[in-house]
């Protein structure tokens, strides 16, 4: 875990989800609420705390599982992080699906889902339990890359789900929408409408459902 890529995103997240609100203020749409945005920092501060402890926990079971059931070792080039950031993604479209739909599940994922606002704040809430509930299902990965290959990339595959959470980039390109889980796509999954419910899992990629 040589590289903490929270610490180096960090900044760039600052500063997108400062740009959006400043350009939300500017058009008053109402994208955006004080103290909505208040409560999505605070939460996102008690997430990012209790990952600290949750990546301890996960490395070293992770290392334990590698050293005791190993399956292959896919490397470091391009194509292997390539294919570890898609086994990633569709790791996670599962405990997205499943986390819907479990009780216990839903109870780590759901604070997520309890803002009446989408902007880049609300892509930072997050329950305190919700990384380690995600853990249940990445451990496949262990099994083919070393714990400090793996972490980071979970972290980056996070790290870029904030993009979609967001109103101000309207319907992308047609080749871009029929793959990638763009803003349109997780505008759906975060309606309250009965017809949206239950939709739009994927968090990089949109073919999984």
């Amino acid at each position: 875990m040589d590289i903490n890529i929270y610490s180096v995103a960090t900044p760039a997240v600052i500063t997108i989800v400062a740009l959006e609100a400043a350009y939300c203020l500017y058009q008053k749409n109402g994208y955006y609420r004080f103290d909505d945005a208040m409560a999505n920092f605070g939460t996102a501060i008690g997430h990012q705390v209790t990952n600290l402890a949750v990546a301890v926990f996960a490395f070293e079971l992770f290392v334990g599982l590698r050293a005791r059931w190993p399956l292959a070792d896919w490397g470091t080039t391009p194509l292997s992080f390539a294919a570890l950031y898609l086994s990633t993604d569709f790791l996670f479209y599962w405990f997205h699906r499943l986390g819907h739909g479990i009780n216990f599940l839903w109870a780590a994922h759901a604070p997520h889902h309890s803002s009446e606002e989408l902007n880049y704040t609300v892509g930072l809430r997050a329950s305190l339990t919700q990384r380690l509930a995600s853990f249940i299902f990445y451990w496949p990965l262990a099994r083919v890359a070393k714990p400090e290959v793996v972490l980071p990339l979970i972290s980056l595959h996070l790290l870029f789900q904030l993009i979609p959470h967001t109103r101000v980039i309207t319907r992308l390109p047609r080749w871009i929408e029929s793959w990638l889980n763009t803003p349109t796509h997780h505008r759906v999954h975060h309606g309250i409408n009965p017809k949206y419910l239950d939709k739009n899992f994927g968090g990089s990629f949109i073919v999984w459902d």
